[in-house]
């Protein structure tokens, strides 16, 4: 069996089912338990510090282990930093059963060592985030003692197909194969190549039509930092690149669309070369419409022809003169007049997407890494009283209230899903904020998938 220590909602179980693997994931939080229930994961809730491995004893041939990771990272409390030595040294001792913090967030990563030392698996598998890598090799001094082979390192999930550069300190460890790290599949600007030919990274427009630019904006203290309207230029990220990594400080994110200017490649923003893989397929696709260019009249237009509506009509015949015809289009509006069509010969579909802005692009480079909290605020930052005395009440309120209405909208389960790389649809329950925590604690998937492959296949 393996043993998925600290399960959360299964991104490592994902990925083991798809390499024909199951596990047993320990997990103590009931909305996760819930989830891995919903997606046929098996579960027993616990706490892992205090469950015995007793049970699991000559069975288990794999263990995985996601300790918490708010203790040590940017974006959690990270309180546990600074007890990174100590950890350290503990490892080296051997010290399991030490609590050198009151918080077990900080001291769950020792509890990793009792399981493995108890149940000696076949394979290890250790994921968390980067400023844990100091304990994770301190682990494989121990784990090479004890007859592995082991790895570790810093992965960054956009190199694997993940649309998001999050960025993890992985361990893995074999008793019978030579630990190393998994090929990356993927490359921010890939050169060509004969051999070992990488992809270009997986872009938020790929995965979910985004354009405009995305952040957590904060008012600039001084005017060179400052963008038009008044924000840190450095809280936003243009969604032509991958997204900022997903977690907890997502219920202040924005999603600011129809701002970008001129790209470098001369094409509107909302437009997309032919050399390039059409957008990720989403929710939003409920406003598209397929011009199929029949009954198009003398002197009209390809606009005047005939439009199916997918989610209203079936298709009309497919014959031999559909492949030039056919045209997809998302369906212009007004507000939004560039929204374009694709050629069926030369082009595959853009990315359908759900959501009120289905012709929104962007398009040379992943999302960075999605935060797990679901209140991703309408354009503006919360207004605090620091703001008020500093600026004026009117002023700072005048200043914070950014671009309001069609052009912002807030980051949906969905979206947070396909930015982690899980499959559509996956089953997320209970409240909105606990979605969004299991969603962006949880591991990518796919990225889970190569690691796994270094040490089952």
């Amino acid at each position: 069996m393996i043993v998925d220590a600290f399960a959360g909602p299964g991104g490592w179980s994902v990925a083991l089912a798809a390499l024909g693997f199951a596990d047993i994931g320990i997990e103590w939080d009931a909305a996760a338990c819930k989830t891995r229930a919903a997606a046929g994961f098996l579960t027993i809730r616990a706490d892992v510090a205090n469950y015995p491995t007793a049970p699991f004893r000559d069975k288990v041939r794999g263990f995985i282990g996601s300790p918490p990771c708010p203790a040590f990272s940017a974006a959690g409390k990270g309180h546990g930093t600074d007890r990174v030595p100590i950890l350290v040294d503990l490892v080296h001792r051997r010290q399991w059963h030490a609590r050198p913090h009151p918080d077990p967030e900080v001291w769950l990563v020792l509890d990793v060592g009792r399981w493995i030392e108890a149940l000696t698996p076949e394979w290890v598998a250790l994921e968390q985030v980067p400023a844990v890598l100091p304990i994770w090799r301190a682990y494989c001094h121990v784990l090479e003692q004890l007859g592995y082979s082991t790895w570790c390192g810093i992965l960054n999930a956009a190199d694997y197909g993940v649309p998001q550069t999050r960025r993890r300190a992985i361990l893995t460890a074999s008793r019978r194969r030579t630990a190393g790290a998994p090929r990356p599949t993927h490359e921010d600007d890939p050169a060509p190549s004969l051999f070992d030919q990488r992809l270009p990274w997986v872009t938020m427009a790929d995965a979910l039509g985004w354009s405009g630019r995305v952040g957590f904006p904060r008012l600039a203290e001084n005017e060179d930092e400052a963008d038009e309207n008044g924000y840190r230029e450095r809280d936003w990220r243009s969604t032509d690149e991958p997204s900022f990594a997903l977690s907890s400080k997502a219920r202040s994110w924005t999603l600011e669309t129809g701002t970008t200017t001129e790209r470098a490649d001369g094409l509107h923003p909302y437009e997309r070369s032919t050399d390039r893989p059409a957008g990720v397929l989403t929710s939003q696709a409920r406003s598209w419409r397929v011009n199929t260019g029949r009954d198009w009249k003398e002197g009209g237009t390809r606009e005047d022809a005939q439009t199916i509506d997918p989610f209203e009509q079936p298709s009309p015949t497919f014959g031999a003169r559909s492949g030039t015809q056919w045209r997809l289009n998302p369906g212009a509006t007004e507000s939004q007049p560039n929204r374009r069509t694709y050629d069926a010969d030369t082009e595959p579909a853009p990315t359908v997407a759900f959501g009120h802005d289905s012709a929104s692009w962007c398009w040379e480079r992943p999302a960075t890494t999605v935060a797990c909290d679901p209140r991703l605020w309408p354009p503006g930052h919360r207004i605090n009283q620091d703001d008020i005395d500093r600026l004026g009440e009117a002023e700072a309120r005048d200043r914070y209230r950014l671009r309001a209405g069609p052009d912002a909208f807030r980051l949906t389960i969905e979206d947070a899903l396909a930015l982690q790389s899980f499959p559509f649809g996956y089953p997320v329950i209970g409240s909105r904020t606990k979605q969004f925590e299991q969603i962006g604690n949880a591991i990518p998937p796919l990225l889970a998938w190569h690691i796994l492959r270094t040490v089952t296949e």
